[in-house]
């Protein structure tokens, strides 16, 4: 097999395994990128709220169609060179996947395609800003405007920045104490008997594991003998966290299952080791592939400052980050809809009762709520405005935890007007529409 053979195999390989991650996702949360739940949508501009919800069904099958040009291109390639390629000589211009396979092992259009359609479903909705949806287009957007070999390298920084600063956003007490000892435990680890300290020491061990494993990632990009030690590495991690994720331990979602297998695949693919690399021929990658990665990389670094969402930070299975309760007024929830009812608290003290979004959004959607308060008084809006509950709904805001005291600042919003303002998106107010 030639170089160029091996080369078009494995991005073929990544873009399969890239396209595969969001098909088996889409499945799983369905009802999410369509007007088919009962939560509402959530634009992140008032302007959004015009649009009718029916769009979300051409966006699917745009992005349905996307999808499948890039899986056929991938697999019913055959070698088939372009005429400056034929004799298998380099030239003096940069060889893509496209000029070594008709069929287009990596078709660029297809992947173009699916990542502007998944960029415009996003756009619609705040909900739908799950991680491995925002990861998607930034992987989409890189491999459509990049050679093969540029792409590679590109990618590999993203991965590392997913490990370092997930890890980074877990090294603290908030999720030593909470998170951190529950997947101890679900793992078969006894803590009841440990001291306080002890016990958050051991839980730090989650994140550094995380974070040693982005190092490792790092240093192989320079020692290629470590490559396949660190894919190793990032298998257990992922095979690890499943267990201790999965329905039979702390019950996550099937998307983040899924997410965890789709990523791991395409890390692995990224970073295993082939002996002809170092002589490919870096060529230049567009402005929009090098954006891309910045966002991925740079972005990031403004979360623990709160001026980037937790999610597009790479804050993930981070409790440590700011979250807020909505309750309602124990005579007002007839009002409430169906699907919201079996989701509301009995009342534990005085006339409020807690209502969680989170397993409602589940429920409807098949995936987690958008970890930020906006979000949550957003919601709060939409009830507000579909049902008569004026005066009867409050938003409990709390911060981000300090990363050593675990202390949060509280703030109460029950006027309207204070909800409003407290769901707005950099002092834009969202579009909240009701599909069902």
């Amino acid at each position: 097999m030639t170089k160029r053979q091996l080369a078009a195999d494995r991005i073929t390989a990544l873009v399969s395994a890239w396209s595969g991650t969001i098909v088996v996702l889409l499945a799983a949360t369905w009802r999410l990128w369509t007007p088919l739940r009962g939560t509402p949508r959530l634009a992140p501009l008032e302007a959004v709220e015009a649009i009718p919800p029916a769009i979300d069904f051409a966006l699917l099958a745009l992005l349905a169609y996307g999808l499948l040009r890039t899986l056929r291109a991938a697999f019913t390639s055959e070698l088939k060179a372009s005429p400056r390629c034929q004799s298998g000589v380099e030239t003096q211009y940069p060889v893509h996947t496209h000029d070594l396979y008709r069929g287009f092992a990596i078709n660029r259009l297809g992947v173009l395609i699916a990542t502007v359609a998944l960029t415009a479903l996003m756009l619609l909705d705040q909900l739908r800003w799950q991680p491995w949806a925002y990861n998607a287009v930034i992987v989409g957007v890189i491999l459509s405007n990049s050679a093969s070999t540029q792409a590679f390298r590109l990618l590999r920084i993203v991965a590392i920045a997913v490990y370092a600063y997930s890890s980074i956003a877990k090294l603290d007490v908030e999720f030593a104490s909470t998170l951190g000892q529950q997947m101890l435990a679900a793992a078969g680890l006894d803590l009841t008997s440990w001291s306080g300290a002890s016990r958050v020491a051991i839980a730090l061990l989650v994140p550094s594991v995380e974070l040693a494993v982005a190092a490792l990632l790092a240093a192989s990009l320079r020692v290629d003998r470590l490559r396949k030690v660190a894919c190793i590495a990032v298998i257990a991690m992922h095979t690890a966290t499943i267990a201790v994720l999965g329905p039979w331990a702390l019950g996550h979602s099937l998307g983040v299952l899924l997410w965890n297998v789709g990523f791991a695949a395409q890390t692995v693919i990224l970073f295993w080791p082939r002996a002809d690399e170092s002589s490919e021929r870096v060529t230049r990658s567009s402005r929009f592939a090098i954006a891309a990665c910045g966002l991925a990389v740079l972005a990031p670094a403004l979360t623990p400052l709160g001026l980037w969402d937790q999610w597009p930070g790479w804050a993930l299975y981070a409790p440590r980050g700011e979250r807020a309760t909505l309750f309602i007024h124990t005579g007002s929830v007839e009002r409430l809809p169906k699907s919201l009812k079996p989701h509301i608290e009995e009342s534990s003290e005085g006339p409020w009762r807690r209502v969680r979004l989170n397993e409602w959004a589940l429920a409807e959607t098949g995936a987690p709520i958008y970890p930020q308060n906006r979000i949550v008084a957003a919601i709060a809006m939409g009830l507000l405005e579909r049902y008569p509950l004026t005066g009867r709904v409050r938003v409990i805001e709390e911060s981000a935890a300090s990363p050593l005291s675990r202390k949060r600042r509280v703030a109460e919003h029950t006027g309207t007007p204070a909800i409003a303002n407290a769901a707005n998106l950099i002092g834009l107010q969202p579009g909240i529409t009701w599909t069902k």
